[in-house]
């Protein structure tokens, strides 16, 4: 069995379970071919219901992702939007000297 996000996991209680998979065995059995995946529906999900995560789930969901993967993923504009806040605090808070004692 594919591993199920841990954002899905409460809505999938046993009993919905077992409906969808004998929904699923049902159309199996008539020979109905169902175009739409599980896995498509976990991606449309995710998709729809990201926003709804709190601050602390949504770094969970992107502990995997390096900087760069999470980079590509901005637009040009979220890009430069980050650069003028980072550099906005860089001059409001410059390094303090350390004093050689």
């Amino acid at each position: 069995m594919p591993y199920t996000p841990y954002w899905l996991q409460p809505h999938i209680t046993e009993q919905t379970k077992m409906i969808l998979d004998q929904i699923a065995f049902d159309y199996q059995k008539e020979g109905i071919i169902v175009p739409y995946t599980m896995e498509e529906f976990r991606h449309d999900y995710v998709k729809e219901h990201f926003k709804e995560l709190t601050t602390e789930e949504r770094q969970e969901a992107f502990k995997d992702l390096t900087a760069k993967q999470i980079l590509e993923a901005l637009t040009a504009g979220q890009r430069r939007q980050i650069r003028l806040k980072l550099f906005a605090e860089i001059k409001s808070n410059p390094p303090k000297k350390r004093s050689r004692t």
